[in-house]
């Protein structure tokens, strides 16, 4: 039956994902509770409403497309789920912000404190990006995760400046919690660099990288994630938490 099955198949499913929907004349809760606890995605019992069966399948797969999709570690929408809504949003010709995040320091931080602290101030992060989009992002505002300490944020032109202001706010006030109290206190650590030389790291901060995709400025996803990977490079040259705003225009604004 199709208990023995979905049984059966739990190794493979490891290897090789795959959604599951039972359709069954086995009504009662307790088999409905069996098929959910083998892994079953969805329950339907017989007779049954095909528009419902169909409408059900549809949401099993878009759920299980948004998982693949999403970052392992933070479960938000990675790579391929950003390009997407950055690139829907491009056909529809209506103006956004494109805001690109990353932390700096983040290396030497992980050399001196472990993986585990690193992943810890990721999540965190993650979990500061969430909370200030949900609160100034406004409707139809968007939050993925490159990878690593990337991440993009998506918004409406007027809304990027308070909500990049409120997130390095946030940052700023948490992050130096994650250090032990003396380095804290002297507000660097001590680590080697990528040639290897030893030197002085202050406290992780945020750079932040918005650009304006107006209508008429920019048509693919790959040109407004180059002018904004160009806008963050220049961003993390600055010492501390920043935020620049490409508007189109001949310079980019800063506002620490």
């Amino acid at each position: 039956d199709g208990f023995s099955l979905l049984s059966g198949l739990t190794d493979r499913r490891a290897a090789d994902p795959f959604a599951v929907v039972f359709l069954s004349a086995r009504g009662e809760t307790a088999d409905k509770v069996r098929g959910l606890r083998l892994g079953a995605d969805d329950y339907l019992t017989k007779p049954f409403d095909a528009q419902e069966l169909v409408a059900r399948v549809d949401a099993v797969l878009r759920r299980r497309d948004a998982a693949l999709h999403a970052s392992p570690m933070t479960r938000l929408p990675g790579g391929r789920a950003i390009d997407e809504e950055v690139q829907r949003r491009l056909d529809r010709r209506v103006p956004f912000a494109l805001t690109y995040v990353d932390l700096d320091n983040l290396k030497a931080y992980n050399d001196t404190y472990g993986y585990a602290k690193a992943d810890g101030v990721v999540l965190q992060t993650a979990g500061i990006l969430r909370e200030a989009v949900a609160t100034f992002g406004g409707e139809g505002s968007f939050l993925g995760h490159v990878g690593g300490d990337d991440f993009v944020l998506l918004s409406s032109p007027e809304r990027a400046k308070p909500l990049c202001a409120e997130i390095i706010s946030a940052f700023d006030r948490v992050i130096p919690l994650y250090y032990d109290r003396e380095d804290r206190a002297r507000g660097y650590i001590e680590a080697a660099d990528r040639f290897g030389t030893r030197r002085r790291f202050s406290i992780l901060s945020v750079s932040m990288a918005t650009v304006l995709a107006a209508p008429a400025r920019f048509r693919e996803h790959a040109a407004l994630a180059r002018v904004a990977a160009e806008l963050k490079d220049r961003a993390k040259r600055i010492q501390g938490s920043v935020h620049l705003v490409d508007d189109g225009s001949a310079a980019a604004e800063a506002s620490a």
